[in-house]
């Protein structure tokens, strides 16, 4: 009876360490912000040249860097997934990253800045025939630089500027509920600084 008992014990002691071990690799495998810091699962790919500068700052836009977008459906640069350029208040954007949402998951994707850039702006924008609620966000590194919650039936777009010093990690995130399955998100324009007299 006690050897029963002591065995049925050691069986329940297992599954939970199993359990705690299986929710520890799950919460790994799914948390951006963890993954990314193993070198042995992300190798930072180098810094793209810019596409312009003047006498102060040169532009780079994130369509040159690449990504890191397993974590988002399919990614498309510079058009939609039908590959229609992207346009912004009537006119034609020069640069977009689009991806097609994995319904209520979180979405992201990661871009490696090494840590040079001073400022990143774009913007966000949603299809207009969208009536669901839509969350967005920006990290660098373990920080959260942006959060906003308005995107939806009354606004279809959000203007982002904000400062990147020292961050090497960019991630661009957004998540909603089951209505934003297979949603088009566009980053809109997404420009990123770099000040000349910091060489």
């Amino acid at each position: 009876m006690i050897r029963t008992r002591l065995m049925a014990l050691a069986a329940a002691l297992w599954l939970i360490a199993g359990g705690v071990a299986s929710a520890q690799y799950i919460d790994k495998y799914y948390n951006p912000f963890e993954y990314s810091k193993d070198p042995a699962r992300f190798k930072a790919p180098p810094v793209p040249k810019y596409y312009n500068e003047d006498e102060h700052t040169r532009f780079y836009t994130l369509v040159d860097f690449k990504p890191n977008d397993k974590n988002v459906g399919r990614l498309f640069l510079n058009t939609d997934e039908k590959k229609n350029p992207i346009a912004l208040d009537g006119e034609a954007a020069k640069f977009s990253v689009t991806y097609l949402s994995k319904g209520d998951l979180e979405n992201f994707v990661e871009y490696w800045l090494a840590g040079r850039f001073k400022t990143f702006e774009c913007v966000l924008t949603v299809p207009d025939n969208f009536e669901g609620h839509f969350w967005y966000y920006v990290y660098g590194d373990d920080k959260k630089l942006l959060q906003g919650d308005d995107l939806g039936k009354d606004r279809k777009s959000a203007r982002i500027s904000l400062s990147v010093e020292g961050v090497r990690r960019l991630v661009l995130k957004t998540a909603g509920g089951k209505q934003t399955n297979k949603l088009r998100v566009t980053w809109v324009n997404p420009i990123l600084t770099e000040p000349k007299d910091d060489e």
